[in-house]
């Protein structure tokens, strides 16, 4: 079977999630202008039912998050769409974090301090998995 990223026509879709909506609008755009589908979460609650929409979306997932934190919202959305990828966007790093990311079984822990093309390597060069 062929994978989605094969599909004529095929764009990756990503979830923004962020408190700071400036940073979130920067990220989007260059996911855009790359091709991306992009959506805009408010929260992590509006993140998860964003991403049961979609099969295996992409999600870029803030740390610090008003309704509930983003390494829950992280967690959650794991469980419930096992496909997605998450990646946390934290205001700092530290071996603690890494390791509680890698726990939670996110694609990674990117500091919000690194610029939209550090970010773009780091999600655009991970494949999507395909159920079936």
């Amino acid at each position: 079977m062929a994978r989605p990223e094969e599909a004529i026509g095929y764009r990756p879709e990503l979830i923004v999630a962020h408190r700071d909506p400036l940073h979130a609008g920067r990220i989007g755009a260059a996911f855009r202008q790359r091709g991306w589908r992009v959506r805009f979460a408010a929260s992590g609650l509006e993140a998860r039912a964003l991403a049961r929409e979609l099969e295996a979306p992409t999600v870029l997932l803030g740390t610090e998050q008003d309704e509930e934190g983003g390494w829950l919202t992280c967690a959650k959305l794991l469980l419930e769409r096992p496909l997605a990828r998450v990646f946390l966007l934290s205001p700092v790093l530290t071996p603690e974090r890494r390791r509680f990311a890698a726990f939670l079984g996110a694609s990674g822990l990117v500091s919000e301090r690194d610029d939209v093309r550090t970010l773009l390597r780091l999600v655009a060069g991970v494949r999507v998995p395909v159920a079936g």
